[in-house]
């Protein structure tokens, strides 16, 4: 399994104390992308790397980040997108 581990705030459209609650915790990837697009704005971010939004969200229930996770489930995943969060590599480091 290769993982990245969240050491910035990272940026996008959720809050900030929503972004706050991914530092530190360990995420797996399934890769990395060089460019991606925003949800809402459509402009090109950042390439980085992808994570599947529900293990995403589960890794921030198992760390006690309810309130994180319940922001991303009534945001996100009611609305079916993304399948996919990425993470900037300025924000995280490669683990193998």
């Amino acid at each position: 399994m290769t993982a990245i581990r969240i050491i910035k705030v990272p940026p996008g459209e959720a809050p900030k104390r929503v972004r706050q609650a991914w530092v530190g915790l360990v995420l797996p990837t399934l890769g990395k992308v060089s460019e991606s697009t925003e949800i809402k704005s459509g402009r090109s971010a950042p390439g980085g790397y992808v994570v599947n939004h529900r293990v995403a969200i589960v890794v921030l229930e198992s760390h006690r980040k309810f309130q994180a996770a319940r922001w991303w489930r009534e945001h996100y995943l009611r609305r079916g997108i993304p399948s996919a969060l990425v993470f900037n590599e300025d924000v995280c480091v490669f683990i193998q």
